[in-house]
């Protein structure tokens, strides 16, 4: 079954070999494979403790082989960090299809057992069930492709590099500063011509996250970050979370 059982695997070890070159990381990262089932319950049962200390937000990857969708199954309350990220990251992809928790059917039933409660999302392309050859022998080679897989490990690249940019910021002047000699804003403009430094500015504060501006100005988190780099390096702003 290569897309149900082998989509994984196969994305996870690249999305692993592409964090360890990725630079600045601020948080660390584990990967878990295992049989399904069985697997992610011993390896609860060994480490409950220390997940529940430690895991911020987690993905389960299956099925994410395939062309036809991108899929997201939410957390049981769909409020965790790794909802919020997903959602962000995955809306507007081809065919996206968002599904609640009753529509589970990986490991994500595990770390997210009352018990449990990880706040972990199931990630797939065409999710499991929602297509013909699900637990078929034509669930094969044929059906994924090196398209699809890409696909699937550039959405979870996305959810990394959105996930590594969040954080909480608040202005550290008051009023509108001037850009315009810090060379972010033209010295030419209209009302209808306002910069993007101008417009996350007027959002800062601090109570709302990079992804919840980024949702404001219809743009992907990750996408800000070199402008919040500058605004830090201006020291125009300050992280509080």
């Amino acid at each position: 079954m290569a897309n149900n059982e082998l989509s994984g695997p196969v994305v996870a070890v690249f999305l692993a070999k592409w964090l360890l070159n990725l630079k600045e990381r601020k948080y660390n990262y584990r990967f878990v494979i295992v049989p399904e089932t069985i697997g992610s319950i011993t390896y609860i049962n060994k480490n409950l403790k220390a997940l529940q200390k430690n895991v911020k937000a987690g993905f389960v990857l299956s099925c994410i082989g395939d062309d036809l969708s991108y899929s997201l199954i939410h957390t049981p309350n769909a409020n965790t960090l790794s909802d919020k990220v997903a959602l962000h990251t995955l809306k507007n992809k081809i065919n996206f299809k968002e599904f609640s928790f009753l529509k589970r059917g990986s490991d994500e039933r595990q770390y997210n057992s009352p018990l449990v409660n990880l706040g972990i999302v199931g990630i797939c392309r065409t999710r499991y069930g929602d297509y013909k050859f699900y637990h078929t022998s034509k669930d094969d080679l044929d059906f994924i492709s090196p398209k699809g897989l890409l696909g699937g490990l550039k959405a979870m690249q996305e959810i990394i590099l959105n996930l590594e940019n969040n954080a909480i910021y608040k202005n550290t002047i008051f009023c509108e500063p001037n850009l315009g000699k810090r060379g972010l804003y033209h010295t030419l403009s209209s009302i209808n011509d306002i910069p993007l430094a101008c417009n996350f500015l007027a959002f800062l504060d601090g109570k709302k996250d990079i992804l919840d501006i980024a949702e404001i100005l219809n743009l992907q988190g990750y996408e800000l970050k070199d402008l919040v780099q500058k605004l830090l390096e201006f020291k125009l702003l300050e992280c509080v979370g």
